[in-house]
């Protein structure tokens, strides 16, 4: 079995989570969007008020019937929403 010195590439780490130790560079870099912490809408609790859409700094957050709808791509996973939310319906999960 590998091990974590067994490999001597640098591997970088998101932030919020990780990916498997034994992943290259490239690979851990492409996946972190699915390990690293996100926003959650919690449908119950919205209330479709928008504030969530004002201070996102990219734009990443679009309003629909159910709520808002962040894009992934675009979310640069800097939480502005979940504390702008005044009733904490986006949440870091």
């Amino acid at each position: 079995h590998m091990k974590p010195g067994d490999i001597d590439k640098k591997i970088n780490y998101p932030e919020g989570g990780s990916t498997p130790w034994w992943a290259p560079d490239f690979l851990a870099n492409l996946l972190s969007n699915f390990y690293r912490d996100r926003p959650v809408l919690d449908k119950d609790r919205c209330l479709r008020c928008a504030e969530c859409l004002d201070v996102c700094p990219t734009d990443a957050i679009r309003m629909k019937n159910y709520g808002p709808k962040i894009s992934w791509l675009n979310c640069i996973r800097c939480y502005c929403c979940t504390e702008a939310c005044p009733y904490e319906a986006l949440n870091r999960k």
